[in-house]
């Protein structure tokens, strides 16, 4: 009687021969289920990358599509911002940031010795422009034979100042955003402060005056 009430419980008789037993059904159902689960997940993974990849590609189109308009108006902005709306695809809003940067040998603070750097920012219509990470972010370069100044040497695009420059040329180097004791630190290095002027800058910040200490003995 012992024998035929545990097949009863486990649905049939315990040798292997008589099929899977109950709890061996359970088991392999939730086995299953965890397999399902894991590739529902990876499935959904997969499908927000795709997605996110495709709203990158589509922010790259409206980011040179505005440099290209730049490029065919052949002219200097009378402004060194602008924003809208994109008309093509209205789901993206962009902002565009022009800075003149000096280069070669010509005299300082002309045109002709400087570039007209264009920053293009792409977000979702939902973001604000300058709020939040762009999808995109393109830059381009312009000579005054791209863009003609708006009459004559005079700039309707500003000079980067030199701290801006700095930041640039050190942001490139260090392939991210430098924080502020690398900044300072930096000024002190290129001549912008003296170290007295550099320690002054840095009393309270996190680091300190140490961090300068330790850059100088670089």
């Amino acid at each position: 009687m012992a024998a035929a009430a545990r097949d009863r419980l486990w649905g049939g008789k315990t040798g292997r021969g008589g099929g899977f037993t109950l709890v061996e059904a359970v088991v392999s159902v939730l086995l299953l289920g965890i397999l399902l689960g894991g590739v529902m997940v990876a499935h959904e993974r997969t499908c927000d990358a795709v997605a996110r990849q495709s709203m990158r590609t589509r922010a790259a189109a409206v980011a040179e599509r505005q440099i290209e308009l730049l490029m065919a108006s052949r002219q200097e902005p009378n402004s060194p911002s602008f924003h809208g709306e994109d008309e093509q695809t209205p789901e993206f809003t962009w902002q565009m940031d022009l800075q003149r940067v000096p280069v070669g040998e010509g005299a300082p603070g002309s045109a002709a010795s400087s570039v007209i750097q264009a920053t293009v920012r792409v977000y979702t219509k939902g973001e604000r422009s300058g709020q939040g990470e762009p999808l995109i972010e393109l830059v381009r370069c312009f000579g005054t034979s791209e863009l003609t100044p708006v009459t004559g040497e005079s700039v309707a695009v500003p000079f980067m100042t030199e701290e801006e420059l700095i930041y640039q040329d050190l942001e490139n180097r260090l392939g991210r955003e430098p924080t502020l004791i690398e900044v300072l630190q930096e000024m002190v290095d290129t001549g912008q402060f003296s170290q007295e002027e550099g320690l002054e800058l840095m009393e309270g910040l996190e680091g300190g005056p140490e961090a300068l200490m330790e850059g100088e003995g670089r």
